[in-house]
């Protein structure tokens, strides 16, 4: 990466099985945070968490349509974060298709969500500003 930016990865696969219309998936998460040299942030230079995305959320958070994501919180997510979304195709791997987006709000904890777990409001493309 450029300007002088390291990539510290500390990975981790979670599982978490969701119901919806009785149609069971899974979520997986997995990031790595990019920070400045020697893995400390720079003032002013935001924290970047690079995240896999499964193709069937990947067309909704591109339109917008979703302006949240769901992920286990290992990385000590925060508002004014980036995430550096990644499109991840679980027989073939990444599939080229990025995208980066701002968290706006950060919800965890009891009662609305299980230990360990955050909701993490993003903006939609058009709201993104260019970095």
């Amino acid at each position: 990466m450029s300007n002088g930016v390291s990539t510290t990865t500390s990975c981790s696969d979670q599982a978490m099985t969701t119901n919806q219309g009785g149609m069971a998936g899974q979520l997986r998460s997995e990031s790595s945070v990019i920070r400045g040299s020697l893995g400390l942030e720079a003032p002013g230079t935001p924290i970047v968490h690079e995240l896999k995305v499964w193709p069937e959320f990947w067309e909704d958070l591109e339109n917008g349509l979703k302006p949240f994501e769901l992920r286990f919180d290992d990385r000590g997510f925060s508002r004014g974060h980036l995430l550096h979304l990644r499109e991840w195709n679980q027989l073939t791997g990444y599939t080229g298709r990025e995208m980066q987006r701002e968290v706006t709000y950060y919800l965890a904890g009891s009662p609305w969500l299980a230990p360990g777990y955050c909701c993490l409001g993003i903006r939609p493309p058009a709201l993104l500003e260019s970095y």
